[in-house]
Order: structure tokens, then C-alpha cells, then sequence
């Protein structure tokens, strides 16, 4: 299984990242920090495996957002919106149809949500 978390702030990403691996085990982890890396990631996924999982931040890096990774699945991979999940403090987030979190959530909270998405 192979889950992209794009975080920006690097403590957060290497939590989130430590959680996912305790829940699934053995999973690759591939890491952004803004949209445009994210991308790249999915982009090289039709030659390397598809993801699994997204787990985004909204806000990112260089003025980014979560929402241009969202839509550029929506756009070339939309089997994967189903398995896409923003965490965020915006209310804008929200609105975008898919799961969202807000910021800052316990681990409790998001071990479930993944749990469930991912029917774990």
C-alpha cells in the first residue's frame, strides 16, 4: 500500500507518518511538502503504483493548498477522491466535498477516520 501525506510543517508530516505505518505496517510512505511535490508524487504513481491514501494539509508551503492537489485528483486519478483527506483550521476546506479534519486533531481521531476510509 502506498499513502502520500503532504504536510509542511516537517514535525507534523513524521507524526502523522509514524501513525500510518503503526496502523497498516508495512506501507510506503511518500512525503510533500507543497502541492506542486505532491503532485509529482502522483504524477510518477502511474509508473510506480497507484496511492492508496492522501492525507493533505490545506494551507501549505509557497502559498499552495491542499485544494490544488484535491483538484489535480479530481481531474487525472478520481477513483482516488474517495481515499483523499485534508486536514486543516480553514473553514474553506470543508466545503470541498471530501473528508476533512480540522486541525489540530488527536490521534485518536484520526487513526478512526483512516480506519474507516480505508476499512482497516
Amino acid at each position: 500500500m502506498k499513502v502520500l501525506i503532504v504536510e509542511d510543517d516537517r514535525n507534523l508530516r513524521l507524526v502523522i507518518g509514524r501513525l500510518v505505518r503503526h496502523m497498516l505496517g508495512d506501507v510506503e510512505l511518500k512525503l510533500a511538502e507543497t502541492s506542486h511535490e505532491a503532485i509529482d508524487h502522483l504524477k510518477a504513481s502511474a509508473l510506480e503504483g497507484q496511492f492508496s491514501l492522501v492525507i493533505s494539509d490545506f494551507d501549505l508551503l509557497g502559498g499552495t493548498t491542499g485544494a490544488e492537489v484535491l483538484e489535480w485528483v479530481r481531474e487525472h486519478l478520481p477513483h482516488l477522491e474517495a481515499k483523499f483527506l485534508l486536514l486543516s483550521g480553514n473553514e474553506a476546506a470543508a466545503a470541498l466535498g471530501v473528508r476533512c479534519l480540522e486541525k489540530p486533531c488527536d490521534s485518536k481521531t484520526l487513526r478512526s477516520t483512516l480506519s474507516e476510509m480505508l476499512n482497516v
